[in-house]
């Protein structure tokens, strides 16, 4: 029997009720969405149940669900593939957040900021608003935010002057940190991308012992000049030009370091690093405690997870700079399934994913839908192996499906005996 300890333990349950209630809607949607009313009275509940347990993040998400199950009664709201993929991740989102209402903090703030942010550019632009500085931004918060971004500007040239001086690179992340917990920021791109590619890459030059590259300094150089820029039109009362010449410089530096760390962090076959003819010294266990099959589904439902999340975001149109962004990781998603699939010998995931690939990046809608479907297949563990093999010959590419191996569930395939390490590492 259940012992509730306190009104935690007993919010924790009933809004698990609740989120297990959108879900179920959303799983038995039509092609005109779920049940308005019935998705509408849940999100209500649960906005109620947070609010009573001053869970606010939650409440506000809750909210978000509650206006898009208005729009959709009210024939504002057009369901489409996109629209569900949002409510979906939304919906996993707030079961996540209910596992960490005991130890809240940034991580979570900004989960619920990214989620409503998504929510926020579907459901308000069907009622007649637009993402700006609203009158509820005080000119108070307004001065307020120009000022952060010219802080976190001024701190970053101050770090540029002397990249080895870790003082200066914390100030330069403390005032990063402060500026990303702003929730006006995600209403005036590209601020957030640029505040989020600054924390970025300041946790890796401080957890790196080499000193900082020119590729990074350049970085640093150019969101120093979009946040200048943005302080100065924040200050007037305008909002940063997203597509402007200092915008674009940023993307294009990102974009260059972001390709030099892809060449450095490769995978490579543990047999490759011993020399022609020689014998390795690593052997497979003879009674290994999990198969390497049982092993992907584990990983992979993680990956499988953020990539629906990724693609999600993908599909919503956005300025150039959080467009660049998403290409990214988008990029990054796909590479890291296919690097998984090929490192557990699961060729038919491989294969699945190389066919697509380049045709998701180039944002076709049909790739997009096929690798999406085939996400939330890999992303339900409890999808039975021969259930995941014919949904992904389903989905293939008709060239792809012409010349496909002969079909055996994926638990079955054959797994490659050679270990693999990433940058030469040895697994534990």
């Amino acid at each position: 029997m259940t012992q509730f300890t306190g009104p935690l333990e007993f919010f924790i349950v009933e809004a698990t009720e609740y989120v297990e209630s959108l879900d179920a809607l959303l799983g038995t949607a039509s092609r005109s969405g779920p049940d308005p009313e019935r998705f509408g009275k849940a999100a209500r509940g649960l906005r109620g149940s947070a609010t009573m347990a001053r869970q606010y993040g939650i409440a506000d998400l809750a909210n978000a669900l509650e206006r898009g199950a208005r729009a959709l009664r009210e024939g504002r709201l057009r369901w489409d593939p996109a629209i569900h993929a949002a409510f979906v991740s939304a919906v996993d989102d707030l079961r996540i957040l209910l596992r960490a209402v005991r130890s809240w903090g940034m991580r979570e703030e900004e989960r619920v900021l990214h989620r409503l942010a998504e929510l926020d550019r579907i459901v308000p632009a069907l009622e007649g608003t637009t993402t700006r500085i609203t009158p509820r931004t005080s000119s108070a918060g307004i001065a307020f935010l120009s000022k952060q971004t010219a802080d976190l500007a001024e701190a970053i040239a101050g770090f540029r002057q002397s990249p080895s001086d870790q003082a200066r690179l914390d100030a330069l992340l403390d005032r990063a940190r402060s500026l990303r917990g702003v929730a006006t920021l995600r209403d005036l791109p590209p601020l957030s991308e640029v505040v989020d590619a600054i924390d970025d890459l300041g946790k890796t030059i401080s957890l790196a012992a080499r000193p900082v590259t020119a590729g990074q300094l350049a970085l640093f150089d150019a969101a120093g000049s979009v946040l200048e820029l943005a302080s100065r039109e924040i200050a007037a009362g305008g909002r940063p030009d997203s597509s402007g010449t200092a915008v674009q410089r940023f993307s294009q530096a990102r974009s260059a370091l972001a390709r030099r760390d892809d060449a450095l962090d490769r995978i490579v076959p543990i047999g490759d690093l011993f020399a022609s003819g020689t014998v390795g010294i690593i052997h497979a266990s003879t009674h290994p405690p999990t198969s390497a099959a049982q092993r992907f589904r584990l990983e992979v439902v993680s990956q499988a997870e953020h990539l629906r999340r990724v693609i999600a975001d993908a599909r919503l149109p956005g300025d150039p700079g959080s467009d660049e962004r998403i290409q990214r990781e988008l990029n990054a998603a796909l590479q890291s399934l296919l690097e998984s699939a090929e490192s557990f010998g699961e060729r038919r995931v491989a294969s699945f994913v190389g066919a697509w690939r380049d045709r998701v990046l180039r944002k076709e809608p049909r790739a997009i839908s096929a690798v999406d479907e085939a996400a939330t297949l890999l992303a339900d563990a409890s999808c039975t192996p021969e259930r995941l093999t014919e949904g992904l010959e389903r989905l293939l590419p008709d060239a792809s499906r012409e010349t496909r191996p002969p079909v055996t569930p994926l638990a079955s395939t054959p797994v490659s005996t050679t270990p693999v390490a990433s940058r030469a590492a040895v697994p534990g």
